[in-house]
């Protein structure tokens, strides 16, 4: 009979109860423990939650199960709105979406839990760069050529600095 009990699906009001749960409880979503919240805390609040899920009717799990039925709903709803999403982008307009693909109340509120970020990813904004190619400097040419180059060969013993001169007739080339 326990093993009956544990195949019956999780009903739509154990969902709600989960997801309104998660909801007074942000940490048990983020997964992510902190001094003031540690992995004991976070496993006496799934034991809660477990006991008025479990008492619901319908499915009966330990609390790493339902933990699990959290991060798969949560998984789900990520991929339907991608999908919506990806839809309303589309260009040409197109059929609308069927029913069954909208967002159902309870996943609505998952959406509003784990953020739009979660979905879409960071939108960050690429910066300007412009190039003026009417303009031009040759400070750093000039500076280039007239300094001195440290020339180790090894014919040159001593490895002595050289001044070198470069032809600056050839170099001296009119830029229009």
């Amino acid at each position: 009979m326990d093993q009956k009990k544990r195949l019956l699906k999780v009903t739509e009001k154990q969902k709600k109860v989960l997801v309104e749960y998660i909801k007074t409880k942000p940490q048990l979503s983020s997964g992510r423990f902190t001094q003031d919240f540690s992995q004991k805390d976070s496993e006496q609040l799934w034991e809660d939650l477990t006991n008025t899920l479990n008492s619901m009717g319908g499915a009966i799990k330990p609390w790493q199960s339902w933990r699990k039925c959290w991060q798969d709903i949560r998984s789900r709803t990520k991929v339907k709105m991608g999908k919506i999403k990806k839809h309303q982008n589309k260009t040409g307009g197109g059929p609308p979406i069927p029913p069954e693909d909208n967002l159902t109340s309870t996943e609505e509120d998952v959406y509003s839990i784990i953020k739009e970020v979660s979905v879409e990813g960071h939108t960050v904004e690429e910066s300007m760069v412009s190039f003026d190619f009417n303009s031009y400097t040759t400070n750093m040419l000039s500076e280039t050529l007239n300094s001195q180059i440290d020339v180790q060969d090894g014919s040159n013993e001593n490895n002595q600095s050289l001044d070198t001169e470069p032809n600056l007739e050839r170099l001296q080339t009119k830029i229009p």
